[in-house]
């Protein structure tokens, strides 16, 4: 079979969860041999970021996330001092728009996108146009989390009008008995409404070779995502660990994430001793999971995933105000997956977490074959018009 471009198209702000989704969904299909992938990252660029063998990495001018006073809800704004956010954009499409017209792809997976439009501006208007055109037609693929829901701006009946206008179908990257469309509330329902959807498990990043490969004899790990919000969360751990007379807690990792500012680094060091280990950047972090006694982490998609896949007791904190994690969060502890801390608890409550964690085992076999899953869809909506047969579509 002829080998096929696909373009996937992530946009990454307090975390790092986007991109590493998309780049496990692009190591996916570039290693099934029937596709050439292009990953576009329009984040903030992370310097010890290493993309997917074979699969060609695009740069897009960075813009971040800014939460609008009045209305709560999340915009972006340029991260070039001499560029406006219009600008960027701009250059942004420009960028996209040449590799479309030169590569031609047969598909175009965005992530998240139609959810939560402000995240990425006006940067897709120009592909979206140029994909329905049947000269250069593409399928249009999106790609959504388990709990698909933020602050923003548009309804449940926007988001649903430019899935019909412009998307062939979504990827809910979830366990259906988890996470039900209609678990998810009235503004997921919606906006899939009469939209091709398929669930297919969990994706994750870090996946271990050989059961052999997972330990027990690394300590406790303590992980923050990327880490530009995790610094009053390690803080407070650190200081509930220091009353854990636990041993095969120690020496514990600590994992502040790329994104966490130098300030707070430094103030975490001060707060440690020789029983901590510290690192600011991106390191194996699969291998240090592989090795964890138990994880600690906040609530983002990947860590918990990739925590549960390889089978870790997990003690996980929701940042308070946002739905999608304490959605998350709360029905995996309803499952017996994980223990759930709150940003609130105190030291001690805290301790007794850690210690219930020691004992701990997940009592639920999710499904986290969300890689593969996504690659038998999309090769199934290449390969024919009609894509109803597809199993796990709701």
């Amino acid at each position: 079979m002829m080998t096929r471009r696909i373009f996937i198209i992530s946009q990454h702000g307090y975390g790092l969860g986007h991109l590493s989704r998309s780049s496990a969904l692009a190591a996916a299909l570039q290693s099934c041999g029937d596709y050439e992938v292009t990953l576009f990252s329009g984040g903030q660029p992370i310097a010890a970021y290493i993309p997917p063998k074979k699969v060609d990495f695009v740069q897009l001018p960075p813009t971040r996330f800014i939460t609008l006073t009045e209305t709560k809800t999340l915009a972006c704004e340029s991260m070039d001092d001499d560029k406006s956010i219009e600008q960027v954009d701009e250059l942004r499409s420009e960028i996209i728009m040449r590799y479309f017209h030169r590569l031609k792809p047969s598909a175009v997976i965005t992530e998240y996108y139609p959810f939560a439009p402000e995240r990425f501006g006006k940067t897709l208007d120009a592909l979206l146009s140029a994909s329905r055109e049947e000269k250069s037609r593409c399928k249009m693929i999106c790609s959504i989390r388990s709990v698909p829901i933020d602050a923003t701006l548009a309804s449940p009946m926007d988001v649903n009008h430019l899935l019909h206008k412009y998307y062939d179908h979504v990827l809910h990257h979830a366990d259906k008995r988890l996470f039900s469309i209609d678990s998810l509330g009235d503004y997921v329902r919606l906006a899939l409404d009469s939209v091709p959807c398929t669930q297919t498990g969990f994706i994750c990043q870090h996946l271990p070779v050989q059961t052999a490969d997972i330990r027990n004899d690394g300590g406790l790990l303590l992980s923050v995502g990327g880490g530009r919000d995790g610094y009053t969360y390690l803080q407070s751990w650190i200081e509930a660990l220091k009353s854990v007379s636990i041993d095969n807690f120690f020496p514990v990792t600590v994992l502040c994430g790329p994104l966490m500012p130098a300030s707070e680094v430094n103030e975490l060091r001060t707060l440690i001793d020789e029983r901590f280990n510290l690192y600011t950047t991106l390191v194996d972090t699969g291998e240090l999971m592989r090795k964890a006694c138990a994880v600690v982490s906040m609530s983002g998609y990947n860590t918990i995933n990739e925590a549960l896949h390889i089978g870790k007791p997990l003690l996980a904190f929701p940042r308070k105000g946002y739905l999608e994690q304490e959605m998350h969060v709360r029905s995996y502890f309803e499952k017996g997956l994980l223990l759930s801390g709150e940003e609130a608890d105190s030291t001690d409550q805290i301790a007794d977490l850690m210690r219930q964690l020691a004992s701990f085992n997940p009592s639920f076999t999710p499904d986290f074959n969300g890689s593969e899953s996504s690659v038998d869809v999309i090769s199934s909506i290449l390969g024919n018009t009609e894509t109803s047969d597809i199993s796990g579509q709701v």
